[in-house]
């Protein structure tokens, strides 16, 4: 069976407040209704303000709607290089392609190492403590535990 070349849809999602666009995405037609694998800021704006969703483009190849929605992204711009107000963090099309990391080696290097001199206060210790205490802890039932025998025998 052949698959279905034309399946691609482009897609606005809108502030349901104002219906003002804030992402647009590409993907088979139920990806526009998904709120899976979206960006912190994604999900920051769709607590905030709800989402609608405007699909512009459908029956379309992979190639045509890549070449779509770096149209839009372009059109629109992204926040995160200050070109406009979407919450993509790409230019369109392939993966990450456009992707502009935000942790450069540098910061990465001054995160590790404040994480590496800092001692915990005991103050904040208890604080933890308290805030755990009365926690119920779950365990799956697929023998989430199997195993557990034999780190204890290997440390006994």
């Amino acid at each position: 069976m052949k698959k279905d070349l034309n399946n691609k849809v482009v897609y606005f999602h809108r502030k349901k407040t104002n219906g003002h666009i804030f992402y647009v995405g590409i993907g088979t037609p139920k990806r526009p209704y998904d709120k899976n694998n979206r960006s912190r800021l994604w999900k920051i704006i769709v607590k905030k303000y709800g989402f609608d969703v405007d699909v512009v483009s459908e029956n379309l190849t992979k190639e045509e709607a890549v070449k779509h929605e770096i149209f839009w992204i372009n059109y629109f711009g992204r926040i995160d290089d200050k070109t406009g107000i979407l919450c993509n963090f790409t230019n369109g099309g392939e993966g990450v392609d456009g992707y502009i990391p935000n942790f450069t080696d540098d910061w990465k290097s001054k995160i590790s190492q404040s994480k590496l001199n800092h001692i915990v206060s005991d103050e904040t210790k208890l604080k933890i403590s308290n805030t755990n205490k009365n926690k119920k802890i779950t365990v799956p039932k697929w023998g989430a535990l199997k195993g557990v025998e034999k780190i204890k025998k290997k440390e006994g």
